[in-house]
């Protein structure tokens, strides 16, 4: 493995994105479908056939398989009574968020990094193609909310409410954010930083950096944005995983995880990338770290 050196930018403000980046976000939603579906399977007498396709309708409607209301809207239990159709919905909820919950919250090493870059004086932010309120409620589930300065998301039916939601979650002391959050209506990579961030062009072209695991995305947001970008691979989706994924999607769901846009050589050839093996290499490239 070749050396890493430090770069040259005096990097004041590093951005990432959550899903794969942060958190391995992906396996363990494909694992909890994949269980949720046996047990309801068990339970209601439905086929694996039928409570898949439900599910695949679901994102299919909504244009995503980052939907976080998939059980609620499932139709395959319609002709069963209310009281059976809310007793499983309870149950898929439940064994969804237990197996989701038995993975770990946050990639190894990236809690110590965001620390160090604490302590470097670097203020760090998180940028994300999900909702706003997916957004936070994995944020505050790996317990790294306190690192962040701004929260992005993208826009959903919740974000109108959420405002409102933030204000009963206080109230009951159920919401500990302690940072900025805004709904962003461009998603990457066309998506402005200087516009988001309240800073000049300049400043993110000299100082402002952005981690990802999409190349296309993240790395395109960084290249369209003229600064640093550092490609998490340790973050790059098991191709079986993908494979799972299709049981309870589309093609044009399940696209969504696959690299669209420009090229990745149009990118890499505007763009100044550096490639990340694991998280603690970020900081051996901005010399908090010495190379080993």
């Amino acid at each position: 493995m070749p050396k890493i050196q430090k770069i040259q930018q005096d990097i004041k403000m590093i951005g990432f994105d959550n899903d794969n980046t942060l958190t391995n976000q992906l396996e363990p939603q494909v694992v909890a479908l994949e269980e949720m579906t046996t047990e309801l399977e068990d339970l209601s007498g439905k086929s694996t056939k039928e409570i898949r396709g439900s599910i695949a309708r679901v994102f299919e409607k909504h244009g995503t398989t980052d939907y976080h209301r998939v059980v609620q809207e499932m139709d395959c239990f319609s002709s069963m009574s209310e009281q059976v159709r809310d007793e499983l919905v309870e149950i898929g909820k439940s064994i969804f968020k237990k197996v989701r919950d038995q993975h770990r919250p946050s990639y190894e090493g990236i809690p110590d990094v965001l620390k160090a870059l604490d302590e470097a004086g670097i203020k760090s932010f998180v940028f994300s193609n999900a909702p706003i309120y997916q957004v936070l409620r994995r944020i505050k589930r790996t317990q790294l909310g306190h690192h962040f300065k701004l929260v992005l998301g993208l826009r959903d039916e919740i974000a109108e409410v959420f405002p409102k939601l933030v204000k009963v979650q206080k109230a009951l002391g159920q919401f500990s954010g302690k940072y900025e959050w805004r709904v962003v209506e461009t998603p990457k990579p066309k998506a402005n930083l200087a516009e988001m961030l309240g800073v000049t062009q300049e400043f993110v072209r000299d100082h402002v950096a952005f981690v990802g695991d999409s190349y296309s995305s993240d790395m395109g947001l960084a290249a369209h944005n003229g600064c640093v970008g550092f490609h998490a691979l340790y973050g790059s989706v098991d191709p079986w995983i993908r494979h799972k994924l299709r049981r309870f999607s589309t093609d044009a769901m399940e696209a969504q995880y696959q690299e669209n846009g420009e090229s990745k050589k149009a990118i890499a050839e505007k763009g100044v990338i550096y490639e990340l093996n694991r998280p603690s290499d970020l900081l051996r490239y901005l010399g908090i770290v010495k190379s080993k």
